[in-house]
């Protein structure tokens, strides 16, 4: 990875909110040569116009209720119109390992946001590595939970699709509310969850009580010992 606005790559940033469209987005723009720059509608609108800015893109794909959201010069692009536009036939240029798959904006908490650029060939070894170990079959169901401006969502939206297995994205709705959560996972029953120890306590304040079917992938931040303690069934003490 490289530490840049990468002035040189052709890039499109993504205005979208969570839904399966946004993932055939993510996927074509980096079929097509270029690389995405996420941008979550929930963010503070400062902090997505300096990234607007920053990035210097020539167009922003996304949904249609986001177009006048922005101070931008750049391009709009309707994610829907996108989506239902014809194939053209257009032969697409060959990508390589070398080439930016992606563009994600660090969290700025020492100064203004940095974008920080990722192959192909670094984002394909993380997908392969984590589909052998901790490993996700093609019989899995991963609850897609991470917004895509942070790294660890492309673990999420696309080791499942890499491995064949099935891909459920949360809604903004459902993710708003811990009791729509647990509706959610009762409803959708995935196997493999990847989130944050911050997000698993939300769900256990609210009375979750965990699913041994389940296989949790917890990580970004410190995992408290109390807490697994507190949480912790009998036969695991």
């Amino acid at each position: 990875s490289r530490s840049s606005a990468a002035s040189d790559v052709y890039k499109r940033q993504v205005l979208m909110d969570r839904s399966a469209d946004l993932v055939a987005v993510l996927l074509g723009i980096m079929k097509s040569g270029s690389a995405y720059i996420p941008l979550d509608p929930s963010f503070p609108k400062e902090r997505l116009q300096y990234i607007i800015e920053h990035s210097n893109v020539s167009g922003i794909i996304g949904d249609a209720v986001y177009k006048e959201l922005l101070n931008a010069s750049s391009t709009f692009i309707d994610a829907k119109e996108l989506l239902a536009a014809k194939n053209t036939g257009e032969v697409l240029k060959e990508i390589t390992p070398q080439d930016s798959a992606y563009i994600i904006y660090t969290s700025g908490s020492t100064g203004n946001p940095k974008g920080v650029e990722i192959g192909h060939k670094s984002l394909f070894n993380f997908l392969s590595s984590m589909i052998q170990r901790p490993e996700i079959k093609n019989t899995d169901t991963l609850f897609s939970v991470t917004t895509i401006s942070f790294d660890i969502s492309i673990l999420e939206l696309f080791a499942p699709l890499l491995a064949g297995a099935t891909l459920h994205v949360a809604s903004k709705e459902t993710l708003s509310n811990p009791s729509e959560i647990m509706n959610a996972l009762q409803k959708v029953k995935p196997s493999v969850l990847q989130a944050t120890p911050s997000f698993y306590q939300m769900l256990f304040n609210d009375g979750w009580q965990g699913d041994k079917a389940l296989k949790i992938l917890c990580g970004g931040d410190a995992v408290s010992y109390t807490h697994l303690r507190a949480h912790e069934t009998p036969e695991h003490l």
